[in-house]
């Protein structure tokens, strides 16, 4: 009689489901920090939205802080899907694509989208820093992981010679760093009232005077 023979096991409907309650999950959670911010957010009151067990939210995401985290790069990114931005196709594009005055338009567009959808869960982050440490450290750790993504693009530049004479890839780097900030989305769209077009075009023409050698 002949050994049976163990295939492997498959379970694309598991799989499927998997994914469709950490979807609802979090909209449940971004729903819930939006309305009650941090503190007033209760991993009880997700679960109960998203259909789901408590224990089921932190098995799959340990705590309200990495519900939290995993909601803002769910934000950045457009989908739940756990992956950097800087790995992203459309970020590559930007970072190959020859054309100083192009790439930073891209720069601008893609970032500008993406504060759209994350400011306002980083305003979240910010207000309720004060009194958690853990979030305070993510705050920091947003910044530096930004800050890095943004040296990408201007190490390019600079390895192309598209920098101004003089410009250093750390300053150039903070300059993009800066114009990427939820901190100015906030002033110029949220405050003042800019619409998306007009801040992406002033972010875009901003960046090519600053940093740009010949435009042209």
């Amino acid at each position: 009689m002949s050994e049976s023979v163990k295939r492997p096991y498959h379970a694309p409907r598991r799989a499927v489901r998997a994914e469709e309650t950490r979807r609802r999950i979090l909209a449940a959670a971004r729903e819930h920090f939006l309305a009650a911010g941090y503190a007033g957010t209760a991993v009880a009151d997700i679960a109960r939205d998203a259909g789901v067990a408590e224990a089921t939210v932190f098995a799959a995401f340990g705590s309200k802080r990495g519900l939290l985290l995993a909601v803002i790069g769910a934000a950045a990114g457009g989908d739940p899907a756990p992956v950097a931005l800087i790995e992203r196709p459309e970020w590559r594009a930007m970072l190959a694509d020859p054309d100083p005055v192009s790439a930073l338009g891209r720069f601008a567009a893609l970032t500008g989208a993406t504060l759209a959808r994350a400011a306002p869960l980083i305003a979240v982050v910010r207000a309720a820093a004060g009194s958690e440490p853990e979030l305070a450290e993510m705050l920091r750790e947003g910044g530096a992981s930004r800050w890095a993504d943004c040296r990408t693009l201007a190490a390019a530049l600079a390895a192309r010679g598209q920098l101004h004479t003089g410009l250093s890839v750390e300053t150039a780097t903070d300059i993009l760093w800066a114009y990427s900030s939820a901190e100015l989305y906030e002033l110029l769209v949220g405050v003042r009232g800019w619409t998306a077009e007009d801040y992406r075009e002033w972010r875009h023409a901003a960046l090519v005077a600053a940093l740009v050698a010949d435009p042209a």
